[in-house]
């Protein structure tokens, strides 16, 4: 039965014995409420969005509670969840997990992309994405929970995100941004710019770096909290070791970069390394830009691919040969050697052929078929 209150369609059914009574929000008028209650019915009957009777009055904003506590407790990345869960409370809120269909979801991905950012740029594809993904989780969260069965993302098709162009610093850039790193407001930041460039460490990576991961002596750095969950070793070069040992000795917290004022971590860089960057002239970057910069030279240079990927932390290999793209000025390179063969066949002039005079008595019949 498909009814409207306060402004609102509901539907209320009954299948398998199993009574269902739910709002549809998303619909303007009874036709939309009526197609919403047949999908929906459909989706029951196929088992392919069981919802179960226990803690069916539990709402979103409830669950979307628990599930940043759980993220607190087991997740690294937890603060990249709280930053990107306010959309997802926001729209769903106090709904309740029975209302939260596929349909919802696809609204929520909708109005999500035509929304404005900051700046009144349009919303990327993969933010909505990455906030997809989340509420993914969140709902993974309530299935081992036993709050849910299925999970209704898993019936929504996420965005298509365009990979853009691969971006790197070319030599030129490096030299600016070191540059401007001298600068005292922004002194701190250089060292931190030449071990990425040089070890290919993620941000969260250097800026959990202690110096009991530190071992000057041997050359190298134990790199713990990784993304993949796995300790890694980095051997250090000469000019890492020493902007290391410059560091030390002015050092008063375990954090290698950390904020004299508090002693404490720098939190993020989100600020700082854009300014930097804006001052040096350079666009079209980010932090993570660095440590492509890193690997890409590294492939470039030559070395092999497992190597690589021992020291970028790469879980799978696949992941590294990303980075087996060609760079521009070898591209350059590459075409100029074409030339030279093309260069050295005209000036040997050799004489002429059999099928050289062969075309050249065929040339006028040629060009009298070709103007006909």
């Amino acid at each position: 039965m498909i009814y409207k209150r306060s402004g609102v369609w509901w539907t209320r059914f009954q299948i398998n014995g199993v009574r269902y009574h739910l709002s549809i929000r998303e619909a303007v008028n009874r036709r939309k409420a009526q197609k919403a209650e047949d999908r929906l019915k459909g989706e029951l009957l196929a088992g392919r969005f069981e919802i179960l009777d226990q803690r069916s009055d539990l709402t979103f904003k409830v669950l979307a509670s628990r599930f940043m506590q759980w993220s607190k407790d087991n997740r690294r990345s937890w603060r990249s969840d709280q930053s990107r869960i306010k959309p997802l409370e926001e729209f769903f809120s106090e709904r309740g997990l029975r209302e939260i269909s596929p349909i919802l979801i696809e609204k929520f991905k909708n109005e999500r992309r035509q929304s404005m950012r900051r700046g009144k740029k349009p919303r990327c594809a993969s933010t909505v994405n990455r906030e997809l993904a989340l509420l993914r989780r969140i709902f993974n969260l309530a299935i081992q929970n036993k709050w849910l069965r299925v999970n209704p993302v898993s019936a929504v098709k996420f965005l298509p995100e365009s990979r853009g162009r691969e971006r790197y610093l070319t030599v030129e850039e490096e030299r600016r941004l070191l540059a401007v790193c001298n600068l005292p407001d922004l002194a701190y930041l250089k060292p931190v710019v030449i071990l990425a460039l040089n070890t290919g460490m993620r941000k969260g990576e250097l800026l959990n770096l202690t110096w009991d991961r530190v071992n000057l002596e041997a050359g190298e750095i134990l790199v713990t909290q990784t993304k993949s969950g796995q300790d890694r070793t980095i051997p250090i070069s000469p000019l890492v070791a020493g902007e290391l040992a410059k560091l030390r000795d002015t050092a008063d917290s375990e954090f290698i970069f950390a904020n004299p004022l508090t002693g404490d971590r720098y939190s993020d860089l989100k600020s700082v390394f854009p300014r930097a960057c804006r001052k040096a002239g350079i666009s079209g970057v980010v932090f993570h830009t660095l440590r492509h910069t890193a690997a890409s030279r590294m492939v470039a240079s030559g070395m092999d691919l497992r190597t690589v990927q021992e020291i970028l932390g790469h879980t799978e290999i696949a992941t590294t040969q990303r980075y087996l793209h060609a760079m521009p000025e070898r591209k350059t390179a590459a075409v100029q050697a074409l030339a030279r063969y093309t260069e050295e066949a005209m000036i040997l002039e050799p004489e002429s052929t059999d099928f050289d005079k062969q075309v050249a008595q065929e040339w006028p019949k040629l060009k009298v078929v070709a103007q006909a």
